[in-house]
């Protein structure tokens, strides 16, 4: 896969859907933080973020498995945007 840094830190929350991004880094307490390493949320991680609606949960596919996240869980993980080849 192919893919280039867009250079575009923020939260993953705000990402539209049929991106693809980059996972920088992960906030919040260390139950959180454990919880979403286990899910495959891990810096360096590349994810798809396939719904988000703005409101409600949003659905990214993750190491080969798609996985809901709450909003707040969201905003809590910094992603960098990548342009895909497709793109």
């Amino acid at each position: 896969m192919n893919m280039k840094a867009v250079n575009e830190d923020m939260s993953l929350d705000r990402m539209k859907s049929g991106s693809w991004a980059v996972i920088q880094s992960i906030s919040g307490d260390k139950k959180f933080v454990r919880r979403a390493a286990g899910r495959g949320f891990t810096p360096e991680a590349a994810l798809l973020v396939i719904q988000n609606f703005g409101i409600g949960p949003l659905i990214v596919f993750l190491c080969d498995t798609q996985v809901a996240l709450g909003r707040g869980e969201a905003k809590k993980i910094i992603v960098r945007r990548q342009q895909h080849e497709c793109e």
